[in-house]
């Protein structure tokens, strides 16, 4: 009887799933992996996702990492001003490569990276794991937000984004997305004497900043493993360059529910009114 109710429970789920909803977390980090930050770069970073359970299982992104640690430096003019940037990209990172876009008929993969002082750039990839050094893009990923570099330098020359056997489901382009309240991220400060400090900032749901919701937070600097809300980070190594850090847990797990839920129809109602 317990396995005709199990059988009867999954079919039930998978029968309604048009109508269902999955809760999930995309992470700047994978839980258990070694990575590293910058001053000015995020240790943690989240953004709250709700979207459409896809039954059929295609919108799968795959993750990729730089064949050896990188700098991409250059400028471009947006709004009159040219604007400075330093990009550093780390061989132990993975980048999703969730978003795509098309230039005179040639498809490339988009992924996103951030620079020291906190801005996040998406950098174009080919089909030969290629990074593209003559166009960026600024925010979104879209033809307003795309811009012509001047004098870019990538050095190595001739790095390179290799795919890896990470798979992932993709948020950015599919129906029924939408983002929830829960977006924040942890800064890395560096250190002195006695303490990391670090930074944790709350954003709305269209990446505004809650100014009430920003805390400038301080650990001691022998700590080997620290918490933040519900995370637990061990510390490896820590300058005033760089942490390298592991994300031991965090406590965000998925949901399923239904889209005629009041959670969801609540969400869906106050986006409208935004």
């Amino acid at each position: 009887m317990k396995r005709v109710l199990g059988i009867i429970i999954v079919l039930a789920l998978f029968g309604c799933s048009k109508g269902m909803v999955k809760h999930s977390f995309i992470k700047s980090y994978t839980v258990g992996e070694i990575e590293t930050a910058y001053i000015g770069q995020p240790v943690i970073k989240i953004r709250d996702i709700y979207q459409d359970v896809n039954k059929d299982g295609n919108n799968k992104c795959f993750y990729a990492k730089p064949s050896n640690d990188f700098t991409l430096t250059g400028s471009y003019d947006k709004k009159l001003f040219n604007r400075n940037f330093s990009i550093k990209g780390s061989s132990k990172k993975l980048f999703s490569l969730g978003d795509k876009t098309k230039i005179n008929g040639v498809e490339f993969s988009i992924f996103d990276i951030d620079e020291d002082n906190g801005n996040t750039y998406g950098l174009m990839v080919d089909n030969e794991g290629k990074i593209v050094v003559k166009t960026i893009y600024d925010g979104n990923h879209d033809s307003s937000s795309m811009y012509d570099l001047n004098n870019a330098v990538l050095t190595p020359a001739n790095t390179t984004m290799i795919v890896t056997n990470k798979i992932a489901p993709c948020y950015e382009s599919d129906d029924h997305y939408l983002v929830g309240d829960n977006n924040f991220e942890l800064l890395y400060g560096g250190i002195n004497n006695v303490t990391i400090s670090m930074t944790y900032r709350e954003y709305t749901w269209n990446d505004l900043a809650r100014p009430s919701f920003f805390q400038n937070l301080v650990y001691e600097t022998s700590a080997k493993e620290i918490r933040f809300k519900d995370f637990k980070i061990a510390v490896i190594e820590s300058s005033n360059e760089k942490i390298v850090y592991k994300i031991i847990e965090d406590k965000l797990e998925d949901t399923v529910f239904r889209r005629d839920g009041k959670e969801f129809e609540s969400l869906e109602k106050s986006r409208e009114k935004d």
